[in-house]
């Protein structure tokens, strides 16, 4: 999938259900209208940020966010799971599950870690969580108000990682 592809979705998105564009993204308005998808946040593995599968049987695809982990990366890790909702769609009725975590758990399974090395789909799906939660509008209004990485990070309820990414790629740092 191209870039501009997995934008363009998000950018969908966050018109159908943030059309104010307010920071933090409203997450719950996705589950109230998306009655395919269920969203749970729980204990797991501390290796597992979460995961996305598609349950068969209900014909729901099923989010599971860790609970151990930072609000932020939570919050992050969801945005990151709906890209694969809104991306890929089609893989996780083949795979079943895609785990955000430790790649060492099954080679069946998709998964994604905190490092760089991690495939395609994980790349979009985290274009896709940078472009619903950090929108570039919004982000470059806010550097150019604030400056500052920390304060923006509290907007967007990300890390202060994740808010530097964004705003590397979008050529301001």
């Amino acid at each position: 999938m191209m870039l501009q592809d997995v934008v363009q979705k998000a950018q969908e998105v966050l018109q159908k259900y943030n059309p104010g564009v307010i920071a933090p993204f409203p997450f719950e308005k996705i589950y109230q209208d998306e009655k395919n998808l269920e969203v749970h946040c729980l204990e797991l593995d501390e290796e597992i940020s979460g995961s996305i599968n598609f349950d068969v049987g209900s014909k729901k695809y099923k989010i599971l966010i860790n609970s151990c982990k930072s609000v932020t990366r939570q919050y992050f890790t969801l945005g990151h799971e709906l890209g694969h909702f809104y991306l890929h769609q089609a893989i996780l009725r083949k795979e079943k599950i895609l785990i955000d975590g430790d790649s060492s758990l099954n080679k069946s399974m998709l998964f994604r870690s905190d490092t760089p090395e991690f495939g395609e789909i994980e790349f979009e799906a985290n274009q896709f969580a940078a472009n619903l939660l950090m929108p570039e509008d919004n982000v470059r209004r806010a550097w150019e108000t604030l400056g500052n990485v920390h304060e923006m990070a509290d907007i967007f309820k990300v890390s202060v990682s994740a808010i530097s990414v964004r705003l590397e790629r979008l050529g301001l740092l």
